[in-house]
């Protein structure tokens, strides 16, 4: 992101809600590695000792990946926010709904104008008045 729209981030509920959601996710997980190297024809005989995964946050000697630490290198994430984000996207919502009460509470343009529908008792539209003698299926009053 460009350097100077960087404060753009800040102000997103959505970051801090998704952050918490992905370090809740990968707190606990270990991802098992699918590919180490060195491997293949000739490479027969080194032990997991000798070898790394390719995934980001892998430690030389292991078969896994801690979730904490991918998510800390990969995305720049750590589990110790997630409380601090939860408080921020509570903190978002109720400042929408302290900003929704007081643009309602100020638009008064509207309300004085038609709270409600007033009808003329026994008024009919003109457009009625010619269709009801042409109206096959009308009942007449006997």
């Amino acid at each position: 992101m460009i350097g100077a729209l960087r404060w753009i981030s800040y102000i997103n509920p959505l970051r801090y809600g998704f952050e918490s959601v992905v370090a809740n996710e990968f707190h606990t997980l270990d991802g098992t590695c699918s590919n180490l190297v060195p491997q293949g024809p000739g490479y027969e005989g080194v032990s997991l000792s000798n070898q790394v995964c390719t995934t980001v946050g892998a430690v030389p000697g292991q078969s896994t990946v801690n979730g904490n630490t991918f998510i800390q290198l990969s995305y720049g994430y750590s589990y110790s926010n997630v409380w601090r984000n939860f408080g921020i996207v509570i903190a978002f919502a109720a400042g929408f709904i302290i900003a929704l009460l007081i643009f309602t509470e100020i638009n008064t343009s509207i309300s004085g104008e038609s709270v409600m529908v007033l009808f003329k008792r026994g008024a009919k539209h003109a457009s009625l008045k010619d269709s009801d003698s042409a109206d096959e299926e009308k009942s007449t009053p006997s």
